[in-house]
């Protein structure tokens, strides 16, 4: 899934820190990211097949289901994608379902790619961006200003953004010379996000996520959340919506 124009990012988003946190009385190791082992990436159901559950001409559902604690995950969980097309938009849902005995973390999002042309402008609100690493992981909050603020809304610049942003408040626009705009709305589960916009490229990634990046290992900020934990048998879901319109 991780070549396809969005993946989604279960049961975490991003990277996590050595591949290692502490959950309870545990001490977890999951296995590092085999370009750059001094982290983990992204949850592993995407490279895992999922069951399709249903499908239709403009609706598709999938399932994906690990019954047991795994090396890449040590806790069971059941999740599902789904997909509904009606004109001029998509709308994806996002559900884990904690199948483990205990409470275990979730976390939830999707990863889009969008089309980045020169001077496509984009905009969005949110109450901090998270300064980061020389591994791209939070250490502090700090006020989105300058090259990290987006509202009001301005062209990406050339100069590469890899970035998470705390209270995001679920609406952005996407703006390309063409006049066409393309909005994106997630509800409030999804309250974080990553803006990723490589440096030379055609392409951005803008995620609607539940968390941070490492969010199993807790800052001392009083902006961090951490991760959500879910209770046996609760469920964290959300849903993001992508709509085309022309611009006024």
């Amino acid at each position: 899934m991780s070549d396809c124009a969005s993946f989604p990012l279960i049961p975490f988003s991003n990277r996590i820190r050595d591949g290692r946190f502490s959950f309870g009385s545990a001490e977890v190791q999951l296995p590092l990211d085999k370009r750059d082992p001094r982290f983990t990436n992204h949850g592993h159901t995407r490279h895992q097949p999922w069951q399709v559950i249903a499908f239709s001409h403009s609706g598709l559902t999938l399932r994906f289901t690990q019954p047991e604690p795994g090396l890449s995950w040590p806790f069971a969980f059941t999740a599902e994608q789904n997909f509904q097309l009606s004109p001029g938009r998509l709308t994806m849902r996002v559900r884990i379902r904690n199948d483990h005995p205990a409470p275990a973390p979730a976390g939830i999002g999707f990863h889009p790619y969008f089309t980045r042309l020169p001077d496509t402008v984009l905009g969005f609100a949110a109450d901090c961006v998270w300064e980061t690493d020389e591994l791209d992981i939070p250490v502090r909050s700090a006020p989105p200003v300058g090259r990290f603020g987006f509202a009001p809304a301005r062209a990406l610049a050339a100069e590469p953004i890899n970035h998470a942003y705390g209270g995001w408040n679920g609406t952005a626009e996407i703006l390309h010379p063409s006049r066409l705009r393309i909005l994106v709305s997630a509800t409030a589960e999804l309250n974080q996000l990553i803006l990723f916009t490589p440096a030379g490229k055609n392409f951005f990634g803008f995620e609607p996520v539940s968390h941070r990046p490492d969010a199993l290992n807790k800052l001392a900020d009083e902006r961090d959340r951490g991760m959500k934990v879910l209770l046996p048998g609760a469920t964290l879901e959300g849903q993001v919506e992508i709509t085309l319109a022309e611009a006024a």
